[in-house]
């Protein structure tokens, strides 16, 4: 005998209650990829998938267009939450 049973509310209401986290999702060959259709891939984003699993958060990825130094003036300005790949500068290299 199989018995189905219906997707419960709570299930329901836990998924539609997920926080969503606005990454900075720029164009780096093997890191953040977009082909022409939308599909991402690489690196950055892989991982990002596998961290929305154990973390039950949906990512909304934001700038594929832009460069990361607009993703670093989106961060300051609350455009984004996270920005990924980050880069040392000279400053940060004397540290």
């Amino acid at each position: 005998m199989i018995v189905l049973y219906p997707q419960s509310t709570y299930a329901t209401e836990a998924i539609s209650q997920r926080e969503t986290i606005r990454v900075g999702f720029f164009e780096m060959d093997g890191y953040h990829m977009q082909d022409e259709t939308g599909k991402r891939s690489g690196y950055g984003y892989d991982t990002l998938r596998l961290m929305a699993r154990y973390w039950n958060v949906r990512f909304e990825y934001i700038g594929y267009d832009k460069s990361w130094g607009n993703m670093q003036k989106m961060l300051e300005g609350n455009e984004i939450d996270i920005g990924t790949s980050t880069h040392k500068t000279p400053d940060l290299k004397k540290n």
